[in-house]
């Protein structure tokens, strides 16, 4: 539903003394434009301000220049959903990959400090608490003062704010031991477990330091004269105090200094630069931002998250393509008639208000009788709503179309299946020629391939249980199969082969030559039909930060997902 809107920015460079700052513009005549809403949305008016920056160039001051201390205190320590998030956002781990390397950590493993035993290296990785243990607090501001100083200390310990929906059963996701640094366990961990116990060990040891300070300085330019009106605006910060940035840097991103000797007065402006954008959609969720709003809206339990992720992709009701997590047609429609016949259950509200009863009834507030009760209304009223609409709901699901099916010239009507909507001939069982639908028409299913075994008709592409493969839409019994190609030829030395897209065992996508076993190259990341400007090699590969090398493993371009995060400069104006 998201229409993009396109609007224009205007930045300014301008030097001082041999000092250049980049303004934007954020104010014409008092007005603000600081937002895509209020920006200039056309080029006319992009090229008009641009003219009037340009004619007002001599007339340029620095007419406020202030400066601000600020101080950022640590994050709390982690419980299972930001632990989730953020071995998402710094290491690339999903959701399960983290839950399942956290879980070896806390059951233990073996550091050569006794005779092969193994030890825990976290608590339990399955909270929704803050709390930290006196003692856990303790151990750790006697660390802190004796590896960093007792400067590194605030004046008293730091303690966090449990949510009340949280269970607190358990104390959040720290070190059992804060003095096993992870440097001294390297040699005993492998890679990801050495990257999630750091990760895990930093944010600890960083929620009982000291906050970090930092100066924030705002620069703002203003036209003076008969060319007043115009206010560009720039913003620095520079840390004083590293605090607790000390031990864990990434938590903080700090926007750039502005230069040091910058001072009241008149400025040169060397350059204006105007820039077209255009709005973008909300991102789809990962799977870490969907663990933070099932969180948010109070859905599910550290103990459920992974497991309601992985039964929405085992169930194809989305799927995982670039790191966000996609919804197919079968989904789309799942949730429509469950939404239509059931809207007292599938609805937030009703979710949250179930996982507090049971909250309720551990703590003895109220009754399982009672709590059975409210919960059963809703259910027993939706299903009596559900049962006289069950058949109209069921003819809809099935659609007759216009086509005429190929083999025979009967209709074809819509119909579902466990891989989403397809195309079946209306004359089944005589005729048994069917084509998926996900994208509505023929032409952009049906591949450039005649079928090799009957010649009669070009392949289609079909999605099964093992992902897309090629087929024969021939009623006769042909029944011809092959792997979906790439286009792509294969890389090895005289292998004529090219390269196919196939299924891992656990679901996974990868490409591997079609001539295998005989050639066994393969790649996890999807092919891409264009040569390495920088060393050759035959193709290129797609991933999710950008479009890479496989050999000289540089990277090469965006992908189309990313391509509108820094949208290429527009001159306005002749």
């Amino acid at each position: 539903a998201f229409v993009p809107r396109e609007y224009w920015t205007i930045d300014g460079r301008f030097s001082q003394s041999g000092s250049t700052i980049e303004p934007r513009l954020v104010e014409v005549d008092d007005r603000a434009i600081d937002t895509p809403e209020k920006a200039p949305g056309d080029e006319d008016s992009a090229a008009h301000l641009e003219k009037r920056v340009r004619d007002a160039s001599e007339s340029f001051e620095i007419s406020s220049l202030l400066k601000k201390s600020t101080r950022r205190s640590p994050a709390p320590p982690f419980i299972t959903s930001t632990l989730q998030q953020a071995a998402s956002r710094r290491l690339g781990f999903s959701p399960s990959r983290t839950m399942r390397i956290a879980q070896t950590l806390y059951e233990g493993v073996k550091t050569g400090t006794g005779d092969g035993e193994t030890s825990g290296l976290i608590t339990y990785m399955r909270t929704d608490s803050v709390r930290l243990s006196p003692e856990a607090i303790r151990s750790c501001r006697d660390f802190v003062k004796e590896r960093l100083g007792e400067e590194s200390l605030p004046a008293s310990p730091r303690r966090f704010r449990t949510s009340r929906a949280a269970q607190d059963a358990h104390e959040a996701i720290r070190p059992v031991d804060v003095t096993r640094e992870p440097d001294l366990l390297a040699k005993w961990l492998k890679p990801e477990q050495l990257k999630l116990y750091t990760l895990i060990w930093r944010r600890f040891v960083a929620c009982q330091m000291a906050p970090a300070t930092l100066a924030r300085t705002t620069v703002s330019v203003t036209s003076t004269g008969g060319h007043s009106g115009l206010l560009f605006r720039a913003r620095g910060e520079q840390i004083v105090s590293k605090g607790f940035l000390e031990v864990d840097p990434a938590q903080l991103t700090v926007e750039k200094a502005l230069p040091a000797g910058l001072e009241k007065g008149a400025v040169t402006l060397d350059e204006v630069i105007a820039e077209k954008r255009s709005t973008r959609p909300p991102v789809r969720f990962t799977e870490a931002a969907l663990v933070a709003e099932m969180k948010k809206l109070g859905i599910g339990r550290p103990s459920t998250y992974v497991p309601i992720i992985d039964k929405l992709k085992q169930r194809k009701y989305a799927v995982l393509k670039e790191g966000k997590l996609q919804p197919t047609e079968l989904g789309s429609t799942v949730v429509r008639l469950l939404v239509e016949l059931f809207p007292h259950i599938f609805e937030t509200g009703f979710t949250s208000e179930m996982e507090e009863l049971l909250d309720r009834i551990a703590e003895g507030g109220v009754s399982y009788q009672d709590a059975l009760e409210r919960l059963n209304t809703p259910l027993e009223s939706s299903l009596a709503q559900a049962m006289t609409s069950l058949q109209e709901v069921r003819e809809r699901l099935f659609e007759d179309t216009d086509e005429v099916c190929p083999s025979c010239g009967s209709g074809l009507r819509i119909r579902w299946g466990r891989y989403g909507r397809f195309l079946a001939c209306t004359a089944f069982p005589k005729c048994r020629y069917t084509r998926p639908a996900e994208d509505g028409d023929a032409e952009s299913r049906e591949s450039d391939r005649d079928c090799p075994a009957c010649g009669k008709t070009k392949l289609i592409v079909r999605t099964g249980r093992y992902g897309r493969f090629l087929a024969c839409p021939d009623s006769s019994g042909c029944g011809h199969t092959e792997p979906f190609a790439t286009g792509v030829n294969c890389p090895e030395e005289d292998c004529p082969g090219e390269l196919v897209e196939r299924r891992s065992r656990k679901g996974r996508t990868f490409y591997s030559c079609s001539r295998y076993p005989e050639c066994k190259f393969a790649t996890w990341n999807e092919p891409l039909d264009s040569p390495c400007p920088r060393c050759g090699y035959p193709f290129l590969e797609k991933r999710r930060r950008g479009v890479y090398c496989p050999r000289c493993r540089k990277k090469i371009g965006e992908t189309s997902d990313q391509s509108g995060k820094s949208p290429k400069k527009e001159k306005a104006g002749p």
